[in-house]
């Protein structure tokens, strides 16, 4: 596993001299493969604390799994839901 910071550009002036920061607005966890799933990364972003975001290959299988997951979630809410 890798941890990476991610962070913006801020170009100030002190004492007439032109400086820059990188604040960190969050950081990026890379997976690595094991013998039964393959690596992937998260996604953290501050301004968003409670919520992890995954990056996947963009590619034909991954967007039939992301599918699978999307419908079996709706079938998740739909058989939790009182209504």
């Amino acid at each position: 596993m890798k941890k990476f910071n991610i962070t913006s550009v801020k170009s100030y002036t002190k004492n007439g001299v032109e400086k820059k920061t990188y604040p960190q607005i969050g950081k990026l966890t890379q997976f690595d493969d094991t013998p039964t799933k393959e690596g992937g990364f998260a996604l953290e972003l501050n301004m968003f604390p409670d919520t992890k975001f995954y990056v996947f290959e963009d590619n034909k299988d991954t967007k039939e799994d992301i599918k699978t997951i999307q419908s079996e979630e709706i079938i998740n809410i739909q058989e939790e839901s009182p209504f």
